[in-house]
């Protein structure tokens, strides 16, 4: 494939096209391979997400490696990521320690500050939940940034996408989003995991909870 990767194996097939895990041949390294038709309506949202990718570098942010098109389809080749969905890890776990829960939080907080403090205008992620973050050992990935958006794009009036559970008001009613919305979200998504906590951790980690949830 374009004189460099070897195909390995379908990954997923979504609304927006196809996801193959790739090898590149001369490096030896496993690469994701995501495939969109032309003529989706997700075309341009994904070009728009590479783009935005290529200009980020942060150890939580997938790394985009390749750009390829044809007549029919764009190929976007980026970092392979192999781990857990974050409601997936959850699901198999009884309780997890506070220790595992804080690195996930900071690590959460920090590619957010990385996102907030781009220079010329910072970028509003818009859509996190746990479906998003990747659980990889003790390194967190933060995926799907199709929505994602540099502040003041489109005149900042963003749109619900359906993610009602750890979307921030303003995002529901199509009110003007702002970095706490993102804030927002960070705490809910932190609420989602308090009952994998003790008793002492959650009494802890209330008040950050709601500071973060009424901002």
């Amino acid at each position: 494939l374009f004189g460099k990767y070897e195909l390995i194996k379908s990954l997923g097939t979504g609304s927006s096209g196809s996801v193959t895990l790739v090898r590149h041949v001369s490096m030896d390294q496993d690469r994701a391979l995501k495939t969109i038709p032309k003529d989706s309506a997700f075309s341009s949202s994904a070009l728009s997400e590479a783009r935005l990718l290529k200009s980020l570098d942060h150890p939580s942010v997938p790394h985009i490696y390749d750009f390829e098109e044809d007549e029919s389809f764009y190929y976007i080749v980026e970092e392979y990521i192999d781990g857990e969905t974050l409601d997936a890890f959850l699901l198999h776990q009884q309780l997890i320690s506070s220790g595992l829960f804080f690195n996930i939080c900071e690590q959460l907080c920090d590619v957010f500050i990385y996102l907030h403090s781009q220079i010329p205008v910072p970028v509003i992620y818009r859509d996190l939940k746990p479906e998003h973050i990747i659980v990889c050992g003790l390194q967190i990935k933060l995926i799907d940034f199709s929505v994602a958006s540099f502040i003041g794009n489109s005149g900042n009036d963003f749109k619900h996408f359906g993610n009602v559970d750890f979307s921030a008001p303003e995002l529901a009613y199509g009110e003007t989003v702002t970095l706490t919305s993102d804030i927002y979200s960070i705490g809910k998504v932190m609420e989602y995991m308090t009952p994998y906590l003790d008793a002492s951790t959650n009494r802890m980690i209330q008040p950050i909870i709601q500071k973060a949830i009424s901002a």
